[in-house]
């Protein structure tokens, strides 16, 4: 009796103490939420003169509350972001003049990660030539968070030694996720091609020739076309799989031959996404052995097959309904299951 009596008094008085916290926490929250937005407020039309005079920045710097550089940086980082030409190549030199470029340099040496992490972002941002070598030094932070924005803002800067450094430090060593390279990858410039395709020839990390095949397809590179050829015959079966799909992507008809031998592949993955791949291209000379690949002993490869046929066309549709009608077993199924789902829209 006497402990749960202890115990009600403790729980009075958690809540009297808990109860005034939260009030006063909420209070806090609240007014510093309407300071920054009153300081914001105040700074906002300066910010805004800036596109008709560049050089209007003393009302920006003098007279500040502590904190006001930083809502400043906020309001000129939102106006850069929106701007273009001229005016975006102005705002630049308004972060170099007033600091902000050299406070976000100094800031990707923080001992936080999420410090470096919004450096990087704004540096991207700010787009000043002079971060180039502080952004490159970030290519290696260890968390991989910062060097991908790292990356990014190199490509913002339309420096290509980002993308070298990321190609690099990709091939020597597995600290990049591979959906992550890509999404920087595809945000920069056209150095792409000319950086991924004699590495995709001349890589032995089988990880990143991986990577590069996918970039070839996602970019379409129409110059991948050779290497990728050769790669359709290479030992791993990963890589002629992503080959195959690449390829398709591409989709230059000269590949269609090399993909027909590809459809007597090892592996079922390969011969399906060959056939997938021959009926996206739409090359009639693909037609008789695809309607042999119908009695492949995969259900995926002879499914691909059937669809592969009806996507060549008249042709193909025809040796699908005379498979169905007179065919055998496994070829007949396949060729009467793709015919049906066509005629259901599927």
């Amino acid at each position: 009796m006497l402990e749960a009596i202890y115990i009600i008094i403790a729980l009075q008085i958690l809540i009297l103490v808990l109860v005034p916290y939260l009030v006063l926490r909420r209070w806090t929250v609240n007014w510093l939420e309407r300071y920054a937005e009153t300081r914001k407020n105040r700074f906002e039309p300066h910010v805004l003169n800036l596109l008709n005079d560049p050089t209007a920045t003393e009302p920006l710097e003098r007279g500040l509350h502590p904190g006001d550089r930083k809502f400043i940086q906020e309001l000129l980082l939102q106006q850069a972001a929106q701007l273009k030409g001229e005016d975006r190549g102005n705002m630049t030199t308004i972060f170099e003049k007033m600091g902000y470029v050299k406070s976000e340099i100094v800031a990707l040496r923080s001992r936080r990660w999420w410090r470096r992490l919004e450096a990087a972002i704004n540096l991207g941002i700010m787009q000043s030539q002079f971060s180039v070598a502080a952004l490159v030094e970030a290519v290696r932070d260890p968390v991989e968070d910062v060097r991908l924005a790292a990356v990014r803002a190199l490509g913002q800067l339309n420096e290509p030694r980002g993308l070298r450094l990321l190609l690099d430090a990709m091939e020597e060593g597995n600290r990049w996720t591979g959906s992550s390279i890509i999404e920087a990858i595809l945000g920069m410039g056209p150095e792409i091609i000319s950086e991924i395709v004699p590495r995709l020839k001349a890589t032995t990390n089988i990880n990143a020739r991986l990577l590069y095949v996918q970039l070839c397809g996602l970019i379409q590179i129409a110059e991948a076309l050779e290497p990728l050829l050769w790669l359709l015959r290479d030992p791993d079966k990963e890589t002629r799989i992503s080959v195959a799909r690449a390829l398709g992507q591409i989709g230059d008809i000269s590949a269609v031959k090399s993909l027909i031998i590809s459809l007597d592949d090892e592996s079922w993955e390969v011969r399906a996404q060959a056939a997938k791949v021959l009926g996206a291209l739409g090359d009639k000379q693909a037609a008789g052995k695809l309607k042999q690949v119908l009695a492949d002993d995969n259900w995926w490869v002879r499914h691909n097959a059937a669809d592969a046929l009806y996507r060549l066309g008249e042709e193909g549709i025809e040796a699908l309904r005379e498979t169905s009608s007179s065919g055998e077993g496994a070829p007949r199924a396949a060729a009467a299951q793709v015919l049906a789902e066509r005629a259901l829209g599927v």
